[in-house]
């Protein structure tokens, strides 16, 4: 196997690796730890031999296989196996742009040298419950957030965790970074378009805390978006119910539905019936008690 993979034969060194019937080798090791190691160590080989030939679906699956095990792994702490092994995840996870996983197993690591990787992962992951929580453990760490105050990542991450509407030059900006930094080999396009995807849902949910609505071609110019891609993010997001709004199909008209906005109208109208009835308590004082009407303005 090692000599198929010194010479790039991934796919021979795949077939070799695949010939091993695992489960059948555990009487061989001394004790069950032994052979939990071997196991991860031959599925995280595989996987990272389909890596190499791009067969992303295949090393995903070979991961899995031995997810269960890691956890019983690291209560013995986390050695170079288990170290590489994530490192293996995380790189698959990135290719399936499952980022969201990715991002939750460096977290799990806690090493101030994947800070970067896992807010760049953070960010990039799709808007949902998972993903609040995902930012919350990230603000709750002691050196994430520290080490990255001199990057594009640390304005992003912060109007992203307000929910505030992310605008053109930070996206442009925050993607020359991604580009930059880009350890995996990841194409632009890969990286463009799951950037631009998690800024749109971010700035839909944004503004749906402020607005009553807003055509698409409008807030596709925030980012500067194909307006039909725009709409199908917002789509999408209405159809996983993660995004509580409609779409006018006719007027192409995103209508926000929000209680908070709707109880924060109630409020404003009553505000305004207050002060239609003060203003008309002043009038009727004006009318008969001119003198204390003045004095009461002058004050």
């Amino acid at each position: 196997t090692s000599i198929y993979e010194s010479h790039d034969q991934y796919s021979k060194a795949l077939d070799t690796l695949k010939t091993l019937q695992i489960d059948s080798l555990v009487q061989d090791f001394e004790d069950l730890l032994s052979f939990q190691k071997f196991k991860v160590e031959v599925n995280t080989r595989i996987a990272k031999d389909s890596l190499k030939i791009d067969d992303f679906e295949n090393a995903e699956a070979y991961i899995s296989r031995i997810s269960p095990i890691l956890s019983e792994l690291e209560s013995n702490g986390v050695d170079d196996l288990i170290l590489n092994t994530y490192k293996i995840s995380v790189e698959t996870m990135v290719k399936v742009g499952k980022w969201s996983d990715a991002a939750t197993k460096l977290l799990i690591l806690d090493k101030e040298q994947f800070d970067i990787p896992t807010l760049k992962y953070a960010i990039l992951s799709q808007h949902d419950s998972l993903k609040t929580r995902l930012l919350n453990n990230i603000v709750e760490s002691s050196h994430i957030l520290q080490n990255v105050l001199d990057t594009p990542l640390s304005i992003i991450f912060e109007k992203m965790y307000d929910q505030r509407i992310i605008y053109y030059d930070d996206y442009l900006q925050v993607l020359q970074y991604y580009l930059e930094t880009n350890d995996l080999g990841l194409s632009k396009d890969y990286i463009s378009q799951a950037l631009s995807k998690a800024l749109v849902e971010n700035n839909l949910i944004a503004a749906s805390k402020i607005y009553d609505n807003c055509s698409v071609k409008n807030f596709a110019e925030i980012l500067q978006l194909d307006e039909a891609y725009v709409e199908e993010i917002a789509a999408n997001m209405i159809r996983d119910q993660r995004l509580d709004a409609l779409i006018d199909d006719i007027s192409i008209v995103i209508e926000f539905n929000s209680q908070k906005r709707s109880s924060l109208k109630e409020w404003h109208g009553h505000m305004i019936e207050s002060c239609t009835i003060l203003d008309k308590i002043v009038d009727k004082i004006s009318q008969t008690k001119p003198s204390l009407a003045d004095s009461y303005l002058n004050n």
